[in-house]
């Protein structure tokens, strides 16, 4: 990925900045403390290690973090917080991000997401038939 960016970039550049985007609790963070070590190692710098809090609880990272993950030329990693639209109004998608964590699981209700989360499963025939919560 960063060689693709490097060849594109004009040679005179001395820095690239990649931001990391997406909705809450995908592991953006995750992706940009690996990064970000993996570049420490590699340039075998020393010192106390900047990270990204990390959470499995949606809306963790409260603003956009600068990380660097490259020397020769410079490479930082933008990691920001979550983004979801203003307003979900369909009971379903709200159910879905529930269950995959990029919402507080209050937020959809919790007999509704258990009783959606049932029915994905039925629909499934992998599991046994549930009638009752």
């Amino acid at each position: 990925m960063f060689k693709r960016a490097l060849k594109a970039e004009d040679s005179q550049r001395r820095t690239i900045t990649l931001m990391l985007v997406g909705i809450p609790n995908v592991g953006k963070s995750a992706l940009a403390n690996s990064l970000h070590k993996i570049g420490r190692i590699s340039a075998a710098e020393k010192g106390k290690l900047k990270h990204a809090a990390v959470s499995p609880i949606p809306g963790e990272t409260k603003s956009i973090n600068s990380l660097k993950v490259a020397s020769h030329p410079n490479i930082y990693i933008l990691d920001t917080p979550g983004i979801l639209a203003p307003r979900i109004i369909d009971a379903e998608i709200c159910a879905k991000l529930a269950l995959t964590g990029a919402l507080v699981d209050s937020l959809a209700g919790g007999k509704a997401l258990a009783q959606y989360f049932l029915s994905v499963l039925n629909l499934s025939d992998e599991y046994h038939k549930w009638e009752k919560l």
